[in-house]
């Protein structure tokens, strides 16, 4: 017995929500932080990159990243389907 959510026990329940729903939804909102609240030169400074590195990071951390970490979350609640 015990309790069930969805057909799953509840520490099989609780892992589920936590990697497939919680953890891509912060990846989200760190990525939106960091792209659009912390400055981009106080960003690149505190991840240690190097100039050239620096350059094009902004526009990866604002765009990229939560585009791509988007499709995680999608793949992961089921609205997209891996081929």
């Amino acid at each position: 017995g015990g309790i069930r959510i969805a057909g799953r026990n509840i520490l099989d329940a609780m892992d589920n929500f936590a990697s497939n729903l919680l953890l891509p939804a912060n990846g989200i909102l760190i990525a939106v932080f960091v792209g659009w609240v912390w400055s981009a030169r106080d960003a690149c400074n505190a991840s240690g990159l190097g100039s050239r590195l620096a350059a094009g990071w902004p526009v990866v951390i604002r765009h990229v990243a939560p585009l791509l970490v988007g499709v995680v979350l999608l793949g992961s609640i089921g609205l997209i389907r891996s081929a």
